[in-house]
């Protein structure tokens, strides 16, 4: 990776805690971190160390305690709900470990949705979502509902619909949990392809150290902290 690429994301001081009327419990704290144009990053750590609430907080669905998100340059954190929403349906895409398609629309559907809601005309959101549906080799599913899918199928759906709009950035929970062996690769190896092709910088969450090995950097959260644990 050029060490001059576009920097997408930037992350200062971020932390994040639970509060009650008794005690209050730190999820993590003081995080930094950046992530540039194009480059596909592993997020590991244990079961309840903060992975999914560090995406959520990046992605705009939770507000850190304190600290800065920077997307494209600008700072996010303080937004206010409509700009939140603005910001997430342009510039970032979710997969997660459940690919929470929208059950009564066919896989062809689900990919066009997100772009209507952005206003692009009917036409041009059927071509997009047909053509993200032959790079993922589904074509031939296009019509079915997630109930006819495979789980690999209906992530390899999700995927195509993370990247409809074009984002910025991806961020992936453990979008290969469910699935199994073979099935995980191949979601992952499309997922890659697809990224590095449009120049999509994914944040990817997982407990496969199989998977992350692929990925341009590691990095681990454990005891509060983000560390960098590989630069391939």
């Amino acid at each position: 990776m050029n060490d001059i690429s576009k920097v997408v994301l930037k992350i200062e001081n971020l932390s994040y805690f639970y509060e009650s009327e008794f005690n209050k419990i730190d999820i993590f704290k003081n995080l930094n971190f950046e992530m540039k144009e194009g480059e596909i990053i592993g997020l590991l750590g244990p079961s309840g160390s903060g992975k999914t609430t560090l995406l959520n907080c990046i992605g705009l669905l939770d507000s850190p305690k304190g600290g800065k998100i920077k997307i494209l340059n600008v700072e996010c954190s303080n937004a206010n709900d409509f700009e939140r929403t603005k910001i997430r349906s342009k510039q970032i895409g979710f997969v997660f470990q459940s690919h929470r398609l929208l059950p009564e629309f066919s896989s062809v559907e689900n990919i066009i949705i997100p772009q209507l809601l952005l206003g692009v005309d009917k036409k041009i959101a059927y071509k997009n979502a047909s053509e993200l549906l032959k790079l993922l080799k589904l074509n031939h599913r296009s019509e079915h509902r997630p109930a006819k899918l495979s789980g690999g199928e209906a992530q390899r759906v999700a995927i195509a619909r993370s990247v409809a709009n074009a984002p910025k950035i991806i961020l992936a929970d453990e979008p290969t949990g469910n699935l199994d062996i073979e099935s995980a690769k191949l979601v992952f190896d499309l997922l890659y392809k697809i990224a590095k092709m449009s120049k999509i910088s994914c944040l990817i969450a997982t407990h496969n150290i199989e998977l992350a090995k692929k990925m341009d950097k590691i990095y681990s959260i454990k005891d509060k902290k983000l560390k960098l644990t590989k630069n391939f």
